[in-house]
């Protein structure tokens, strides 16, 4: 509730600020937050997350600089208060994400509708939905 969120398409850096701070929010007010590493495409929260407060999940893509072949997304949940913010993230989303095309995939767009089901839209290897609250290791589907 009030935070705001942007990926880098660079390196994959995350930034956060409160809804306050904006839509005139100057640089100070950005703040780093966090880190996939890599090129980030696309962030969305979801709410709810495992009877929690929610996560962000961070789509990355396809990374020539660091030439590594994963790709896929991380889940990233937030900690601290207004200003100074952190986000820990994870791509160890479980044996069935490990094993799915969807690890390695250069993830384009995350679509949530507020009904539990979150879909992932790849470059090349079509789109993917999983009912993400109701796992802690959600079981991705290729539609």
């Amino acid at each position: 509730g009030g935070i705001l969120a942007v990926a880098d398409r660079v390196d994959g850096r995350i930034f956060v600020a409160t809804a306050t701070d904006s839509p005139d929010a100057g640089p100070t007010k950005w703040k780093l937050a966090g880190t996939v590493g890599r090129p980030a495409t696309d962030i969305i929260w979801v709410s709810n997350l495992n009877g929690g407060t929610g996560a962000f999940l961070v789509g990355t893509a396809s990374d020539a600089i660091y030439k590594n072949d994963g790709r896929g997304y991380y889940q990233g949940t937030i900690s601290g208060t207004s200003g100074n913010y952190t986000i820990s993230l994870t791509n160890d989303l479980g044996n069935n994400y490990k094993a799915s095309d969807l690890a390695v995939s250069s993830i384009l767009q995350f679509r949530h509708f507020g009904n539990g089901t979150v879909f992932a839209l790849t470059g090349g290897r079509g789109l993917w939905s999983t009912a993400y609250p109701d796992s802690a290791d959600p079981t991705w589907r290729w539609e």
